[in-house]
């Protein structure tokens, strides 16, 4: 069974702890950034070396719209709110162009938005982090010709992934470290393994209690976010899917499914082209034809009740361009 991590979100409070362990190893020669994975970046953004940083997001203002290039990195809320500072009243869009980010920055900027009855509009890419806060918070969700809104986890995959391997959650965080402990300019030891499990564990049940307390303020079912990590879709998404797969998205008839409503797609035919999936590398899930608020209904949250529903799934693979880890927490 191989495991394709170009595809996998990385929790924030793993990333917390993955940053930290990379400060501890600071005085090592040259240490490798910490970099999420995530999609190819779009072509209006000049993709730097992965081993790099990427650049910062940018914002501007086109009348009543803010513009948002790049990552959800740190600091991107404060910057936000700066450019939009005595001009708030006047906003009424956001268009964006991210593969994703910081989790806690992405959740600010869906609030704020949530607050506001922000519009959200995709150009070419919302991807991760900006998917799953940025997109689904946004009042009415536009989506661009040939542009992508994709998914490939959240702070509450764990268990989902556990299970699917048939291991628990501690051993899935010790095989997360052993991958990644090199980057992190550590040498992986077993009391280095035990520690990284510890911290990750007690600062995960604050980060998946914030995650679910956004996604119930903006009334989205975590599944959309988990989706490709439940039992019908596990096997050929996590498992055995192309190493270019980057995530998963839904026609606009099934985000209703999960409370993303009020979704358009302004290309011409059917959302997402063909031309957006070979480029993102997307995987297309269909849900059954069943009643939207039934499946809604159904769901239950990370609070220990039951998920939503899974799916006879429609399924395609394309084959998009080499993955760029573009952004830093999902």
């Amino acid at each position: 069974m191989t495991k394709h991590t170009s595809r996998l979100y990385l929790p924030w409070h793993v990333l917390a702890v993955s940053l930290a362990l990379l400060l501890l190893g600071a005085s090592c020669t040259n240490p490798a950034p910490i970099q999420a994975r995530g999609p190819t970046a779009p072509e209006s953004i000049e993709a730097p070396d992965p081993l790099e940083e990427p650049p910062p997001a940018t914002f501007s203002i086109e009348n009543s719209t803010v513009v948002i290039v790049g990552p959800l990195d740190i600091g991107f809320y404060e910057r936000f709110l700066s450019a939009v500072r005595d001009k708030e009243d006047e906003i009424t869009a956001l268009r964006i162009n991210s593969g994703g980010g910081i989790t806690d920055e992405g959740m600010q900027l869906g609030v704020w938005m949530a607050e506001r009855n922000i519009d959200v509009v995709v150009d070419q890419l919302c991807f991760s982090s900006c998917a799953n806060c940025i997109f689904t918070a946004g009042k009415n969700k536009i989506i661009m010709a040939d542009s992508i809104v994709g998914w490939h986890g959240s702070e509450q995959q764990d268990e989902h992934i556990a299970r699917g391997l048939g291991i628990t959650v501690e051993e899935l965080l010790a095989r997360e470290y052993d991958e990644h402990a090199s980057e992190w300019g550590e040498t992986p030891t077993q009391e280095g393994r035990e520690n990284f499990v510890e911290v990750v564990l007690s600062g995960r049940p604050a980060a998946v209690g914030e995650e679910q307390a956004f996604l119930d303020k903006i009334g989205v079912s975590v599944d959309a976010l988990v989706y490709g990590f439940l039992p019908d879709q596990f096997e050929d998404y996590y498992a055995n899917a192309s190493p270019q797969t980057t995530g998963w998205t839904f026609p606009i008839e099934d985000m209703a499914s999960f409370g993303i409503d009020n979704v358009t797609y302004a290309g011409d035919g059917d959302y997402p082209s063909e031309r957006a999936k070979t480029e993102y590398g997307v995987i297309v899930f269909k849900l059954p034809q069943i009643n939207a608020a039934d499946r809604r209904s159904s769901g239950r949250n990370a609070n220990g009740k039951k998920m939503g529903p899974t799916s006879n799934w429609v399924w395609s693979i394309y084959p998009g361009r080499n993955v760029y880890p573009f952004s830093e927490s999902g």
